[in-house]
């Protein structure tokens, strides 16, 4: 089949839960199908989609992103006056607009995926089947982080972008064929508006060969937070977790710390830094980190889809902690796979237990390495996603006969 695949970024460095996923699933799709790439991003992650997925370079299309990282606040606080969200003056161009009508009148495809809501490519028009990766419910994360921000005036915000990210994001859902999504609950959350769009289940996966357990001894009592410090729900869970699960947990075990590990961490996050609490910053590999923890933390009040985060540190074998939002869509179970809990005291004194309890954490290493290696490796998951292509591709073929 000839696919189109269209991104808002490149996913090259895998530094964040959103670039991995793009990065494994056009490594599925290119291991099928001849595959179109049109993109947000420069020349030189042009050469790199070349260099790792083998796609010609005449069938690499790259946009320059309309506006500069550094404006990004002023862009936030002008999209205020407007009735568009930023999101939309972030990921909509008339040069991607104008590029993928080009690319479409120059050639013909079986399928165009589209990585992401909010992207103004995904209105191209095509006999193709439109296929939308819905990584999160955008506009679910907007709202979860309007109710949870301690700073009123960033809930205020939030609130706002929630109703216009609501709006944009359902009218583009309504406009594809069939829309993966990477849980249940999130499949169920469109359904409320759009029952009529198919909805696939393509979940979050782990690359089990890549993130496997060392033979290194982890220190005793030390917990690790790993993800992108500058995603809003990652940072408010940390502040979270340090205000009102951290002290708990020193009042019980004293020599008890925690690595906080990713990019970007705002300030008020890095001034919490002492002897019992690290602030890494960007760090080339996760791994080393994770190999020294004791358990696995993932404390989070807000987000969508689906954690890469807990499906990596099951797949190195390490026991984690999290709460319901933050093992949402893993077929997680308290107690076997992992430990859950909302309460601020509830979650101290399950990794309290955890901590002190070597026989429950072989359990949850155990429990969760299967849970992972047997459904979520990146594989399996290619391989579900090529089932899905087989079964759409052939019935809009049909379809388009019994039309002609």
């Amino acid at each position: 089949m000839k696919v189109m695949h269209i991104l808002s970024y490149v996913p090259i460095p895998l530094n964040s839960g959103g670039k991995l996923r793009v990065y494994y699933v056009m490594k599925a799709l290119t291991k099928h199908h001849d595959v179109t790439v049109v993109s947000y991003g420069t020349p030189a992650e042009r050469d790199l989609l070349h260099a790792h997925f083998g796609i010609p370079l005449e069938n690499i299309h790259i946009i320059p992103s309309h506006f500069a990282r550094r404006h990004r606040r002023l862009m936030q606080v002008l999209a205020l006056g407007t009735r568009h969200s930023f999101y939309h003056y972030d990921l909509n161009s008339a040069q991607m607009e104008a590029t993928v009508a080009s690319v479409l009148a120059s050639d013909s495809f079986d399928v165009i995926q589209t990585e992401f809501p909010l992207i103004g490519a995904s209105r191209c028009e095509t006999d193709a089947v439109k296929i939308l990766d819905a990584h999160n419910v955008e506009y679910e994360i907007f709202k979860r982080i309007s109710e949870t921000d301690r700073s009123a005036l960033r809930g205020w915000y939030n609130q706002r972008e929630y109703h216009k990210v609501r709006r944009e994001e359902l009218a583009i859902l309504g406009r594809q064929d069939a829309l993966f999504v990477t849980s249940e609950r999130d499949g169920d959350l469109i359904a409320e508006d759009l029952p009529h769009i198919p909805k696939h289940v393509i979940p979050n996966g782990v690359d089990v060969g890549y993130f496997k357990a060392s033979q290194v001894t982890p220190e005793p009592h030390t917990l690790v937070f790993t993800g992108t410090m500058a995603y809003q729900p990652n940072s408010t869970g940390m502040l979270f977790f340090l205000d009102e699960v951290f002290p708990s947990i020193l009042r019980e075990i004293p020599d008890a710390k925690i690595y906080i590990v990713g990019n970007k961490p705002p300030p008020e996050l890095a001034n919490r830094a002492s002897d019992h609490v690290i602030v890494t910053g960007l760090v080339d590999d996760v791994r080393p980190f994770m190999d020294r923890a004791s358990a696995v933390v993932v404390p989070l009040l807000a987000g969508s889809g689906t954690r890469l985060k807990i499906l990596e540190a099951l797949s190195m074998k390490k026991p984690v902690v999290t709460t319901t939002i933050g093992g949402e869509g893993i077929d997680l179970v308290h107690g076997e796979s992992a430990m859950i809990a909302d309460d601020p005291e509830d979650f101290a004194q399950n990794v309290v237990q955890l901590l002190r309890n070597p026989e429950l954490q072989t359990k949850l290493r155990d429990v969760g390495y299967r849970l992972v290696s047997d459904r979520y490796d990146w594989s399996i998951i290619g391989e579900q996603i090529q089932g899905v292509y087989e079964d759409l591709v052939p019935l809009a073929r049909e379809s388009e006969k019994l039309a002609g």
